[in-house]
């Protein structure tokens, strides 16, 4: 009996070795793959953390553009906080509208309210910018500019004289022509 309990041991003892030692191969290469699979999650990881800043810098740039443009028309408080809220949905929708980004909308409403324009002025200005933007590929920034120019020293002060004089200067600008005459 002693001998047949010895054998019986012997021979769990290589089915064990035969079993265990495939085993802890298996148990390394899989190890190994579980620190490839986390280096490779990490670098998704930073990835994805990568693509997702660049939406949040642009919305923090467009909350600032928003804030600024409140602190220069002169206002804080809860003032301030329904102007963002109010000037945010619309510049939103313009965007939408006229294939323009929001941010560069409120800049530009930024340069106008800096020039002193009131705020029903800015609103019937700002379409007519935006459109001329997408139109002639120019900047919002650029046409601002030239919108506080029209009218502080023509006069313009309405949105469809605003676009007129946006249309006169794009065509007098594919022909060519200056707008200044010298005798």
């Amino acid at each position: 009996m002693a001998a047949n309990r010895d054998m019986t041991a012997s021979l769990i003892l290589r089915l064990v070795d035969r079993i265990s030692a495939p085993l802890a191969g298996l148990r390394t290469k899989l190890s190994g793959l579980g620190t490839a699979a986390r280096r490779v999650g990490l670098g998704f990881g930073v990835l994805a953390g990568l693509s997702f800043l660049g939406p949040l810098q642009q919305a923090a740039a467009f909350e600032d553009s928003l804030r600024q443009n409140a602190i220069t028309a002169g206002l804080s408080g809860k003032a301030a906080e329904d102007m963002i809220a109010t000037t945010a949905r619309a510049y939103k929708g313009l965007a939408l509208r006229t294939g323009q980004m929001s941010t560069d909308i409120a800049k530009a409403a930024g340069a106008l309210f800096a020039a002193n324009l009131p705020q029903d002025l800015i609103d019937q200005f700002l379409p007519v910018l935006a459109k001329t933007a997408t139109a002639t590929a120019a900047s919002l920034e650029d046409l601002s500019s030239t919108a506080i120019a029209l009218n502080q020293n023509l006069g313009i002060s309405g949105p469809q004289q605003m676009a007129d004089a946006f249309g006169a200067l794009v065509v007098a600008g594919k022909e060519g022509l200056s707008l200044i005459h010298i005798s």
